[in-house]
């Protein structure tokens, strides 16, 4: 729909992937990030090696700990700034379908052919 769109922090594993998404598709690093001291991307991807389990405890732990912080403030004053570059930085493009036009709009529809298309045609039912 053209609707111009920044990602926020992440807050859970796809978030992250989506966000990535978002930026690569549209050629602009449109997402705000945690500040390092909070959570970094990388760190919680490598825990994935483990499980999703441990990279979700290490999300939903830094968000916890960050709110609880004596420095909350900072980091809110960080992620207002992130935010706000985002927003500079989404003036420069041009298409915002670009991810929908990569990746569709189909997606359950999608999955329901491929399914269709396994299963085959659907006889008499017995």
């Amino acid at each position: 729909m053209h609707v111009p769109t920044v990602c926020l922090p992440p807050q859970n594993l796809s978030q992250i992937f989506n966000g990535r998404y978002h930026g690569q598709a549209l050629g602009a690093p449109l997402r705000v990030l945690w500040p390092k001291e909070v959570l970094a991307e990388d760190e919680v991807l490598a825990l994935r090696a483990k499980g999703e389990d441990h990279a979700l405890e290490r999300i939903y732990g830094a968000i916890g700990a960050a709110a609880r912080g004596d420095d909350r403030q900072d980091i809110g004053r960080a992620l207002r700034d992130g935010v706000l570059d985002a927003l500079r930085r989404s003036a420069g493009v041009d298409r915002w379908d670009a991810l929908t036009t990569a990746v569709g709009t189909r997606g359950a529809a999608q999955v329901a052919d491929a399914l269709l298309d396994v299963l085959g045609p659907a006889g008499p039912s017995s």
